[in-house]
């Protein structure tokens, strides 16, 4: 069943945060007691499948997850390498006090961005967010290691030696947005002053409901667990990752809690 994460973030002009913590730290320690990563950087894809490169902190993109894991390999075929569910996450009520749109800003922008929030408007002083429809997106094993013998290009097999990919991912399928004045009473939206709050990107899903919220309906996603391929065994996760230690994805290997020690493999940057 799907649950809903209620966020209130209450901003003020006067820059200050409450001793709670800023709404972007608050909102990545839930993300991290649900066993993920939380995205810190703006990512064009960030999906499970997407291959990475770099740190958790400074994460880039070698390649888009359809690339070497695609949904279909061809009309109607498809590879059937991901699959999702409904997640329970507890709700959760918060208020923070902080500069207007920064941390919110930090929320919106982490993962695949959807929007940004247009620093220069100055009508709207709290805003109340409403995440809704938690899933979880995994990767396939089984498929994977029928995909990786039998489809999978070399270019990929090549890659995938050294580098890690998002294994498993947190998103949300809804966020809304309530603005509300210094007054607190709620802000009337239109589709035209849309624009002048908050900068929607191309190709996001999103609306206005009974004048007053603001719903984006493209799934975001918010959290990450890494995996790596077992040379000894190919086609299988080896190793993975749902949190960090020092600035490092900490990796364990699959069926076991102790880290992975250095074992001359190419991969063993990752593995520190």
């Amino acid at each position: 069943m799907k649950k809903t994460i209620q966020l209130f973030i209450y901003i003020m002009a006067a820059g200050m945060i409450s001793a709670c913590g800023s709404p972007e730290s608050y909102f990545e320690d839930a993300i991290k007691k649900e066993g993920y990563i939380p995205y810190a950087t703006p990512m064009a894809s960030a999906g499970v499948g997407t291959i990475v490169q770099g740190g958790p902190e400074a994460m880039g993109i070698i390649t888009r997850p359809e690339k070497c894991f695609p949904n279909y390999m061809g009309p109607n075929v498809p590879t059937g390498l991901r699959w999702t569910t409904d997640t329970d996450l507890p709700s959760s009520y918060e208020s923070f006090q902080l500069g207007f749109g920064v941390d919110l800003n930090g929320i919106m922008a982490a993962g695949n961005p959807l929007a940004n929030i247009n620093l220069s408007y100055n009508k709207a002083k709290t805003v109340q967010i409403e995440f809704s429809g938690a899933s979880i997106e995994f990767m396939d094993q089984a498929a994977l290691y029928y995909y990786y013998f039998t489809q999978m290009e070399e270019v990929c097999h090549e890659f995938l030696k050294d580098s890690p990919f998002i294994s498993q991912a947190l998103r949300i399928e809804k966020m809304k947005f309530t603005f509300y004045n210094s007054s607190g009473v709620s802000i009337g939206l239109s589709q035209g002053m849309i624009g002048s709050i908050m900068n929607i990107g191309a190709g996001v899903n999103w609306k206005i409901e009974n004048r007053q919220s603001l719903i984006i309906d493209t799934p975001k996603y918010i959290g990450y667990q890494v995996g790596f391929m077992d040379e000894s065994r190919p086609g299988r996760i080896g190793w993975y990752a749902y949190k960090t230690k020092k600035g490092e994805f900490d990796f364990k290997q699959v069926g076991s809690s102790v880290p992975v020690p250095d074992s001359g493999r190419s991969g063993d940057q990752y593995m520190r």
